[in-house]
């Protein structure tokens, strides 16, 4: 799932055009299922909405988001994998999917086998929040109360494995803390958690937690990306105070395999058109997103990279297979 060098984990981007063939124009005939493997609420619900909503007026099909949470995100892909070949059913891949291969006994697919990608589309960096009453006002007063609670602080995220539990992971690595995590559905109801007061701190994609900390009902400590973003420049990187924490998440879409190849590019070609456009890019930067687009063949060379990369991550955290 991530890119791990001295502890920090960073994403690739990439760009690619692929030519479509003329009689690609029939697709769709009816319409699609874009399955997102958690809850509604989760930042990968986010932009499947936004992107179904563009591509439903663009080929004139109704393009569905089909919420399947269940198993770490496993149970969707699952789903998706035993969908007939013809493009009328799209998985929207992300972070996730190449970690569950290091951590999970059985899936039921296979990511590489099962799935011919469509391309990349956007990195999305993590928060750092805290329900707004907390008494913790920094990354700094979250490293010392933990250190000084070991064991006793927690954190929710959507399943093992997941983006929320891997920055937490890191985290713990670095600053030499040891926080609790507790597996929910998706990132939605571990937000709704961190707002009712039933966890002490999470690390969510900005996607989902930014609609909660613009409300006043969390308050965002830092953002996990290298840099300050530039859509939040008062907002200080975790690294400020963890030298080398760096975690950025992805979201892509994949199709499952046997798909034409004229369908793979039509829907890599719109889908890419959609996401350069300025409306796309108004709502990227208002969620915190930063356009990445991969084509299908670079998009392939990065999931295989980060499934070795993330073998690699699940053995430097423990994390085994159940």
């Amino acid at each position: 799932m991530q890119r791990l060098k001295a502890f920090t984990l960073v994403l690739g981007l990439g760009a690619g055009v692929a030519t479509l063939p003329a009689w690609a124009s029939d697709y769709p005939t009816r319409p699609v299922r874009l399955i997102v493997t958690f809850p509604p609420g989760g930042g990968a619900d986010i932009l499947a909405r936004m992107v179904s909503k563009q591509l439903s007026e663009r080929w004139s099909q109704t393009v569905l988001v089909d919420n399947r949470g269940g198993a770490d995100g496993a149970l969707g892909a699952a789903l998706a994998a035993r969908s007939q070949p013809d493009g009328h059913t799209l998985l929207m891949a992300i972070s996730t999917h190449t970690v569950l291969p290091s951590i999970k006994k059985s899936l039921g697919y296979d990511l590489m086998r099962d799935f011919t990608p469509i391309l990349r589309m956007a990195d999305a960096p993590n928060v750092v929040v805290v329900n707004q009453a907390s008494t913790v006002k920094s990354v700094q007063d979250l490293i010392a109360l933990a250190r000084a609670n070991p064991g006793k602080l927690n954190y929710p995220g959507s399943g093992y494995g997941g983006p929320a539990h891997l920055a937490g992971v890191l985290f713990d690595q670095l600053a030499g803390t040891k926080l609790q995590f507790i597996p929910y559905t998706g990132a939605g109801p571990s937000l709704v958690a961190l707002i009712g007061g039933q966890v002490d701190v999470m690390f969510p994609a900005i996607t989902g937690a930014l609609p909660h900390v613009r409300s006043g009902k969390l308050r965002a400590l830092a953002i996990t990306s290298e840099k300050r973003s530039p859509q939040f420049p008062d907002l200080p990187t975790v690294s400020e105070a963890l030298p080398a924490y760096v975690f950025v998440g992805w979201y892509g879409l994949v199709a499952r395999t046997g798909t034409s190849r004229a369908i793979i590019d039509r829907v890599y070609t719109d889908t890419a058109a959609i996401l350069r456009t300025t409306q796309m890019g108004t709502f990227l930067e208002q969620q915190g997103l930063t356009l990445a687009v991969l084509n299908p063949a670079q998009f392939g060379e990065y999931l295989a990279s980060e499934l070795k990369t993330s073998a690699r991550l699940a053995a430097s955290a423990g994390l085994e297979k159940n």
